[in-house]
């Protein structure tokens, strides 16, 4: 009778297939990121590759992960959980702006959470449990308004739990436990509903008395050295010398502030933008409700509105009208929502401000007006919808072009046409045909 030691080479074969696909033995070693064929082959066409399955895989995917990550800017899933990835976060994972799930889960991940997390303001869920991460939770976490999972636990996180977290109106469960250098407080975080996870039987609200690591303050008292000054006296011989003293008046510098300076967004300023730049109209709705401010200008001057003008979101659009969002205000250059709108040929958005009382004649600090946009980027119905609201056939701009010249240059028969049948020319009107695209010395104007 043949002995377990002695089956033939086939049967022992076919029995390693099996335990490797039931999960009971694994290959030793595995295979980095940047050499595992489906990555390379999502790097050979970025454009089309919108997900990147590589979680609990076998053999396991080991090193680091590459910074060509960043070139995937497709991508709306990337899953690297249960593998033997080391290393910290690269900062290029935040140009994956598509993203709606980040899973890097129980692997041997090191170093911070990098600040650019904050970019990826689509993702819903953000999976980094059971790593080696250090450092704080990066406030930039905060702008994440579409994220309703968020789990941090199991890691060597340390700090405050950042207040940013009560910015996440979408929220749904977050995980922090096994993380005993944090501290804070979850329980304002999040809205009814939320599950809190400050302790690993996920059964208790209030972080820091789950773990007895609430935040403290400590004071340190200065230290004050007295010095006794040392007198030398000297005599017989005095030699009396008339100090020199020179007076140096001091020189106050004022602080210069700009009359027209927008005030420091807040945080909730900046959910409120990245929201509507993205279209979320329900994320909009909750934080207005909530009482964002809606004519809060960024640092360039956009408002909320600017954002949701230029990419079209009218739904968006609509609910920051109806909150009182400024129609008619102009950013550090001069530029509404409607000049936005107008250029980037968004019809609908641009009926709606016209029809809010946007003035189709504001110009910026280059002159321009919406009607020049339209004009020069060919946009024939927004131009009808300008002409309609009164826009001025003739202003010029600084380089004292109007709309019809602009218009002309770029070949759009139909606005020219359009343009010089409501009234606009005059002495420096061009020719009613525009010249012809197969002219030899070139048709820019």
């Amino acid at each position: 009778m043949m002995g377990a030691s002695t089956k033939p080479p086939s049967i022992l074969r076919a029995l390693f297939a099996m335990m490797l696909l039931s999960g009971s033995v694994m290959l030793v070693g595995g295979v980095k990121l940047e050499n595992d064929s489906t990555f390379t082959a999502c790097l050979a066409t970025p454009a089309t590759c919108t997900q990147l399955g590589l979680g609990n895989v076998s053999p396991k995917i080991t090193g680091t992960i590459p910074t060509t990550i960043g070139q995937l800017v497709a991508l709306t899933k990337l899953m690297l959980n249960g593998n033997t990835i080391t290393g910290a976060i690269p900062s290029e994972v935040g140009q994956l702006v598509a993203l709606t799930i980040l899973s890097l889960s129980n692997n041997a991940i090191t170093g911070a959470i990098p600040s650019e997390v904050g970019n990826m303001v689509d993702m819903k869920y953000l999976w980094l449990d059971g790593n080696s991460i250090t450092g704080s939770i990066p406030s930039e976490v905060g702008k994440l308004v579409a994220l309703t999972r968020l789990w941090l636990n199991d890691n060597v996180l340390t700090g405050a739990l950042p207040s940013e977290l009560s910015l996440l109106a979408a929220i749904t469960e977050i995980k922090v436990f096994n993380n005993p250098g944090l501290c804070g407080d979850l329980v304002s975080v999040g809205t009814v509903g939320t599950s809190y996870s400050g302790d690993s039987d996920n059964d208790d609200g209030t972080f820091g008395t789950a773990l007895g690591t609430a935040c403290t303050v400590t004071t340190v008292s200065p230290t004050v050295t007295t010095v006794s000054p040392t007198v030398t006296t000297v005599s017989p011989t005095v030699t009396t010398v008339s100090p020199t003293v020179t007076t140096v008046s001091p020189t106050t510098v004022s602080p210069t502030v700009s009359p027209t300076a927008s005030p420091t967004p807040s945080r909730v300023t900046a959910a409120l933008h990245l929201s509507a730049q993205k279209g979320l109209s329900e994320t909009v709705g909750v934080l207005l409700v909530a009482g964002e401010a809606v004519n809060v200008q960024d640092a360039d001057g956009w408002t909320p509105l600017h954002f949701a003008a230029e990419n079209g979101h009218i739904v968006v659009v609509k609910k920051l009208l109806a909150a009182g969002a400024s129609v008619n205000m102009q950013s550090d250059t001069g530029v509404t929502p409607l000049f936005i709108a107008a250029r980037n040929g968004h019809i609908v958005v641009t009926k709606k401000l016209l029809a809010a009382g946007a003035n189709p004649n504001i110009q910026c600090e280059d002159g321009w007006t919406p009607l020049h946009w339209a004009g020069k980027n060919g946009h024939i119905v927004i131009v009808d919808k300008l002409l309609a609201a009164g826009a001025a056939l003739n202003i010029q701009n600084e380089d004292e072009k109007t709309a019809l010249q602009l218009a002309y240059s770029g070949e759009h028969k139909e606005i020219v046409d359009k343009l010089l049948a409501a009234g606009a020319g005059g002495c420096d009107a061009p020719p009613t045909t525009p010249a012809p695209s197969a002219s030899p010395v070139g048709a820019s104007g």
